[in-house]
């Protein structure tokens, strides 16, 4: 899995991978409550909260791209925590779950102009493989409260 997630973060350009990798240093000036900090809050080890409320009001309105930061930042931050705990990591990290993803986008219309049979239904192929990396999250978080000895917090219906 670490393989896969460094195979994609290589093509990122170094000033925007350097800005949104993990901060080792848990800063104590940021305000999980402070809409802005959560927002704009990078990775980091230990994870920093981010509350389904701030999750939802800053996913709607960017029509789902900050979505995609979170589901970016939540992946590295689990990667991190299993690796650092010995684990061997169930999830493909940021990187690994956003470039399949990415890459899997373009198929649909790369696959229309191409004339390709399934044309821009190729697309959610990506959107599957989305959904199924949520579902595995949720598997990965509920399993580490467990470690703790807490009670699993996330239903995946």
């Amino acid at each position: 899995q670490v393989e896969i997630n460094e195979f994609f973060r290589k093509p990122v350009p170094t000033p925007f991978r350097e800005s949104i990798s993990i901060n080792y240093e848990k800063d104590g000036d940021l305000d999980p409550e402070d809409f802005i900090t959560i927002m704009t809050a990078a990775p980091s080890s230990p994870g920093f909260p981010r509350p389904l409320w701030a999750v939802l009001m800053a996913s709607i309105p960017t029509g789902l791209l900050w979505y995609a930061y979170y589901k970016f930042a939540v992946e590295e931050e689990l990667l991190h925590t299993e690796i650092k705990q010995g684990k061997e990591p169930r999830g493909l990290g940021g990187y690994g779950t956003l470039g399949p993803f990415t890459y899997g986008l373009l198929l649909g219309p790369i696959a229309e102009v191409t004339h390709t049979p399934g044309g821009m239904q190729w697309s959610l192929l990506s959107v599957v493989y989305l959904f199924c990396s949520q579902f595995l999250l949720y598997e990965r978080v509920n399993d580490l409260y467990q470690d703790e000895g807490r009670m699993r917090p996330l239903q995946a219906w």
